[in-house]
């Protein structure tokens, strides 16, 4: 059963914070309504789904990061480039002559 928290819980093995969703056992999940520590969920068949979305949208960031990234290395390079002198050029000598 998944159950909202309306109130921070932690115990031995676990921590919840106050609005996170979590699957409990039905006997646990029916205590904490009752008790007024957690409220119903919606159904596991729609956190599914927002489950999926989140991972679709981490992943387009994830290849979007790649992208940038790279395209920061390509013009890093095309910076150094554009400061360093032509290779055909040498530079002046010191003493002005």
């Amino acid at each position: 059963m998944f159950v909202k928290m309306l109130t921070a819980m932690a115990g031995d093995s676990f921590s919840y914070d106050h609005g996170a969703v979590v699957e409990v056992e039905a006997k646990t999940g029916k205590a904490w309504l009752k008790a007024g520590i957690a409220e119903a969920a919606p159904d596991s068949e729609a956190l599914k789904t927002q489950l999926a979305t989140a991972s679709d949208t981490a992943t387009q960031a994830t290849a979007r990061i790649a992208e940038l990234e790279a395209e920061v290395e390509r013009l890093t390079a095309e910076l150094e480039a554009l400061k360093a002198p032509p290779a055909d050029e040498t530079p002046p000598a010191e003493g002005g002559e």
